[in-house]
């Protein structure tokens, strides 16, 4: 599967967009939560957590300052609805939202990373340490 990410990045071709009109990159295998005209949930088949959940748009956004307010109100109702289910279901103490898009030609999407309980917390787990920025030109 990372050779024909890599393949289509090369090609300059979505490859959220290719996996909608084909299927074939990220088959369901039983995985969505939720789909509808606008958004895919799903469970990662490669999770960092468990129940880590990925939230697709369906439209083609390279990241979230391309996307609509409407799109972005609507994306956050549903994760508010699927960390309910999270929590309710699976037992999590807190789920992280995030998105980063990275990289040549990506797809607009988030993600939910759960933290069950006992599992160490913060940000610390995901970002880098913080420290003092003196000069924001020296990290861009």
């Amino acid at each position: 599967m990372f050779d024909i990410l890599q393949k289509l990045q090369d090609d300059d071709i979505c490859f959220g967009c290719y996996n909608f009109e084909h299927g074939d990159i990220f088959p369901d295998d039983g995985l969505i939560i939720y789909e509808d005209e606008l958004i895919r949930c799903q469970f990662e088949k490669y999770p960092r957590a468990t129940g880590q959940t990925i939230i697709v748009s369906k439209e083609h956004y390279e990241d979230i300052s391309e996307m609509p307010l409407e799109l972005g109100t609507y994306i956050l109702k549903m994760t508010n609805r699927l960390i309910e289910l999270h929590k309710e279901i699976l037992g999590e103490e807190k789920v992280y939202f995030c998105t980063i898009c990275d990289g040549k030609r990506n797809h607009l999407h988030f993600q939910l990373l759960p933290r069950l309980k006992g599992e160490l917390g913060g940000y610390g787990h995901f970002v880098k340490e913080e420290g003092i920025l003196m000069d924001y030109h020296e990290n861009a």
